[in-house]
């Protein structure tokens, strides 16, 4: 069962139990007998608790799924500079038809990207550091590391929020 199934389920599941509810007081209201009354008025209870410990559970998973997506490292592809791109970028940054730009240089990037200024960290094989994301003339740079050579992922540095210390 995938989250997305689960939060599903709990959702249809507890408005189940509304249904079991809303039938179990109808039925109380209805009896005349004072002992089928107070049981019928106790499985309605029983229901809308019930009910709402599924939409709980419900909340939970959705938080969980927001935090998993929140922490999701963002893995660097590109592809190669089509000449048409390399001949562009050549003229707009003044480099010399006759040199040959590095592996770096060559490829766009087909991967979503940091925002001007956004702290992230980035994971290189020798491990994991936060850098800043430093767009200027067009180009994805890094305040620290340069540029993107060797970086393997990158993600949003987590913030603290003092909610979530209360939860624990």
């Amino acid at each position: 069962m995938t989250l997305d199934e689960a939060i599903s389920h709990a959702r249809e599941k507890a408005e189940q139990l509304k249904d079991h509810a809303s039938k179990w007081k109808h039925s109380s209201e209805e009896c005349e007998s004072q002992f089928v009354r107070e049981k019928a008025s106790e499985k309605c209870k029983e229901c809308l608790e019930c009910a709402t410990e599924h939409e709980q559970l419900a909340d939970w998973l959705e938080e969980l799924k927001a935090r998993r997506e929140a922490d999701k490292w963002i893995k660097i592809t590109y592809r190669p500079m089509t000449k048409e791109e390399e001949i562009s970028y050549k003229r707009e940054f003044g480099i010399d038809y006759g040199v040959t730009l590095l592996e770096c240089e060559s490829s766009v990037f087909t991967c979503e990207l940091p925002q001007d200024k956004q702290d992230i960290l980035i994971q290189t094989k020798w491990g994991v550091k936060q850098d800043t994301c430093d767009w200027s003339d067009g180009y994805c740079g890094l305040k620290e590391n340069g540029d993107w050579d060797g970086v393997i992922a990158w993600r949003p540095t987590p913030e603290y929020k003092e909610s979530e210390a209360e939860n624990e």
